[in-house]
Formats: structure tokens, C-alpha cells, sequence
């Protein structure tokens, strides 16, 4: 067996790490749709709209699929299993994907439902419409952050070293790229 290169270490611990994490925020998303009152919370009104509510649903049940794949591939990857890799890279396509539809779905569905909202909860104040914006803009930058462990995961996971360790093949050196002086 091959000795394990240093990505496939760190990307096994962090598909675990990312996983568990997906797991265990899952159920707030379901919580968030299942008791929203906007009696008690009128930003919960939101999710009066059937699209953000059956999107939300569905991020949750995603986040639980999601999160048990990278378990598994985090494992896999651990033990130098070649379909860990398959399965880290069909993960990190479908996570960048599903990233940039949620980025427009946010900025085209959601911001301007949350905008409308603040909006009616503050008696059209412009500056509740600003406050809802910023929210909006934030989350839609915490998405794209969200594509750089997925994109990493993908660009490593596609390595020839990474693909020959886990495919029991020797491993070798990397070639260092020579500079000659007259190049300068």
C-alpha cells in the first residue's frame, strides 16, 4: 500500500469535519420552516412564500444527503479507498453547482421576499429594506466561501500523485519546473 499523501490525510478529516457539520445544522433548517409563527416572529412570514419554504425543506434534506456523503468519502479517503475519491469529486461537482443556484436563488428569490418583508414588519422603512439588503449580501458572500472548500476538494481530488496513491500505483516525485537564466 501506498504511503498516504498529506491532501488525503487533511481532506479526510475535513470531509468528516464538514459532514457532521452538515448533519448536525440540517434539523435547523426544517425547525426554522416547521415553526415559523408569524404571530410570534413576523420575520417568519418569509416562509409564506411556498418557493423559500419547499427551497428550505429542501437545503435540509440536501444538507443530510450531503453530509453523509462527505462522511463516507472522509472515511474512504482515510483508508486510501479509490471510490472515495469518485465520491469526493461527484460531491464537490454537485456541491458547486447546487452553490451557484443557491447564490441566484438567493439573490433573485429570497433577498427581495426578506427586503419586502423588513420592509412590511418596520412600516416600509427604508432603512429595514437597507437592513434586509445587507442581510441578503451577506449571505450571498457566505455562499460563494462556501464554493472554496468543494472547488479545493475537486482540484486536489484530480491530482496525478492523489490518483495514483489511491489507485495503489507508486507515487512519483514531483518534478520541480527549472528556471534557466536566460528565460529572464
Amino acid at each position: 500500500m501506498n504511503e498516504r499523501p498529506t491532501p488525503v490525510l487533511v481532506f479526510g478529516i475535513l470531509n468528516i469535519i464538514f459532514g457532521v457539520w452538515s448533519l448536525l445544522g440540517a434539523p435547523f433548517s426544517f425547525w426554522s420552516v416547521l415553526s415559523a409563527d408569524p404571530a410570534t416572529n413576523p420575520a417568519a412570514a418569509v416562509y409564506s412564500n411556498q418557493l423559500i419554504r419547499n427551497w428550505t425543506l429542501m437545503s435540509g434534506a440536501l444538507a443530510v444527503l450531503t453530509g453523509l456523503i462527505l462522511i463516507i468519502a472522509g472515511i474512504g479517503l482515510l483508508q486510501m479507498r479509490s471510490w472515495s475519491r469518485v465520491l469526493s469529486i461527484g460531491y464537490a461537482i454537485f456541491a458547486i453547482v447546487l452553490g451557484v443556484i443557491t447564490t441566484m436563488f438567493n439573490v433573485a428569490v429570497l433577498m427581495p421576499a426578506t427586503m419586502a418583508q423588513m420592509g412590511e414588519i418596520a412600516g416600509n422603512s427604508e432603512a429595514a429594506r437597507v437592513g434586509g439588503l445587507i442581510g441578503g449580501m451577506i449571505g450571498v458572500l457566505a455562499g460563494i466561501v462556501g464554493l472554496v472548500y468543494p472547488v479545493l476538494l475537486l482540484i486536489f481530488m484530480t491530482r496525478p500523485h492523489i490518483i495514483a496513491a489511491l489507485e495503489g500505483q507508486p507515487i512519483a516525485a514531483p518534478i520541480a519546473p527549472t528556471i534557466h537564466p536566460r528565460e529572464f
